[in-house]
């Protein structure tokens, strides 16, 4: 289409468009060109509410890295090593790892599926079940199962691997059922809703095999996988969405009104998306009610969701919109463009408030009620942490800091610092930092203990600045520097002195050993 817009504007006219006066030949050369705008930008216009919305993102996790690859690699080897010690370093190497390693781990329990003998994995299960198997939890697992919730981890065992670690073995079974039962406690430790869905999927490709062990470590998540078994509870298998169902059960959160009961606002964003990839009808009240949060993480994702409904959100998005605006949608109105138009009014209702906020705040200020005035701004960055006029809060809060720092020099020091970050472009951002290390070095002095490298960076960002040259002065004549610098004097000559016995011993043992 570039191209042939470009043959146009070049004078490129059709055969027919003969004219000989030249306002003829410029509307012939024009005319096409014209039309062909306009009917992208009709085109563009009548697409343009719905891309304009916000979409969810692809739940695909990207190919694993090398460098990652060969790091999970050295973690399974001392995983699944016989010498002690060396499966607790390899739990750390997974743990340091985090979600970096997600992808890998994704990969190698997917290659693990094609490997592992289960014949021979669930006789070690079973044998070190037996083993370390308490009295009366064996009948605590029928029940569980005939019930059909999960089975919470007895105290002090997270699940099976301690028990299947505490009979090594060193055939290939072995070591891989260890590498699955350890990647799993991986996954948990990363927590996040794509390291639940391998977790899932570990039930899904191993089946019975591990389920109860999974259900172990979703008891461990806690609301963490809630998220996750909402998706699964969409499966495609019948079997993956009963068993979901029967895990959000287990962990009460069975019903929509009970799974937005969740303090940890990423776990919340991360629940609402789940409903907008399921498409759960009976979830959809929820999610448009939280598409005007004051928390921008959760706004976000509920917005998302509601978009991902399509049309199936219609009915919700013109009631919504009426209870906001009092009026009725037009009829024609389509979802896309109603969305549009209903998170444009939530933004601007919820924007006015927080400048409404905003202005008492600095009203506070000039009238020099500085407690007040915090209290307001606080409100604002809580709701709208990239204010646009943050910029304006940070004169109000370093005076409160210098006010009260006489009496609450940490609180004082707390202060600067959020000025300093409100607006670290700020011309007097470096005055503000050595006013943060003044603070610090003084209540350090308060406290009886001699810091003077805070005072002497100070001095190199705001030289015009005498507060800390005379306190660095001051400390410098007093008695616990002079003791301060005594004790550095005395460790020095410690050091000296073992260094040399140190030197001596080590001759006198040589000496000792060598031949006669």
């Amino acid at each position: 289409m570039l191209v042939q817009l470009s043959h146009l504007a070049n004078g490129a006219c059709l055969p027919p468009c003969s004219f000989s006066v030249p306002f003829s030949t410029l509307m012939c050369r024009t005319l096409p060109l014209l039309t062909a705008l306009l009917f992208l930008a009709s085109g563009a216009w009548a697409t343009s509410p719905r891309g304009g919305l916000p979409r969810l993102a692809p739940t695909v996790l990207p190919a694993p890295e090398p460098p990652a690859i060969d790091e999970l690699n050295q973690a399974i080897q001392l995983l699944v090593s016989p010498r002690p010690g060396d499966h607790e370093a390899g739990r750390l190497r997974l743990k340091e790892g985090g979600e970096r390693l997600l992808p890998a781990i994704s990969r190698r329990l997917a290659e693990l599926k094609k490997t592992l003998n289960r014949e021979q994995a669930a006789i070690y299960i079973t044998e070190a079940r037996r083993g370390g198997r308490k009295k009366g939890e064996k009948e605590e697992e029928k029940e569980s199962k005939k019930k059909g919730k999960s089975l919470l981890p007895p105290s002090g065992d997270p699940g099976w691997l301690p028990l299947v670690l505490a009979t090594p073995r060193s055939d290939t079974t072995y070591r891989d059922l260890v590498t699955i039962l350890s990647l799993e406690r991986a996954l948990v430790q990363i927590g996040t809703t794509p390291a639940v869905r391998e977790l899932i999927n570990v039930y899904l490709q191993y089946g019975d095999l591990l389920r109860i062990d999974v259900q172990h470590m979703i008891a461990l998540l806690g609301d963490r996988a809630v998220p996750a078994l909402l998706e699964a509870r969409k499966h495609d298998a019948e079997k993956m969405r009963l068993w979901a169902a029967r895990q959000l059960d287990a962990i009460g959160k069975a019903v929509p009104s009970e799974t937005v009961q969740i303090q940890d606002q990423d776990v919340l964003a991360d629940v609402l998306r789940a409903y907008g990839r399921t498409r759960d009808i009976d979830a959809l009240r929820v999610v448009v009610s939280f598409t005007s949060s004051d928390r921008s993480q959760v706004r976000d994702a509920a917005r998302e969701a509601l978009v991902n409904y399509g049309d199936a959100a219609l009915w919700q998005l013109r009631e919504a919109y009426e209870n906001l605006t009092g009026k009725r949608p037009p009829a024609s109105s389509t979802w896309d463009k109603l969305a549009v138009e209903l998170f444009e009014s939530y933004d601007r209702a919820r924007l006015e408030e927080i400048f409404q906020i905003f202005e008492a705040g600095l009203a506070s200020f000039r009238e020099g009620k500085l407690d007040e005035m915090a209290t307001q701004f606080d409100a604002v960055l809580a709701r709208a942490p990239t204010f646009e006029r943050r910029h304006e809060m940070v004169e109000g809060y370093l005076a409160l800091a210098r006010k009260i720092e006489s009496s609450d020099r940490p609180r004082a020091a707390l202060l600067a610092r959020k000025a300093l970050r409100l607006d670290p472009q700020n011309p007097q951002a470096r005055a503000i930092e050595a006013y943060i290390l003044t603070l610090e070095a003084e209540q350090l002095a308060s406290e009886g203990l001699v810091d003077t490298a805070p005072l002497r960076r100070a001095m190199e960002l705001d030289p015009s600045n005498s507060r800390p040259r005379d306190l660095l002065a001051r400390l410098e004549t007093s008695p616990q520097a002079r003791a301060h610098e005594g004790y550095r004097y005395l460790a020095a000559i410690a050091i000296g002195a073992l260094a040399v016995v140190a030197s001596l011993l080590v001759g006198l043992s040589r000496r000792a050993v060598s031949p006669s």
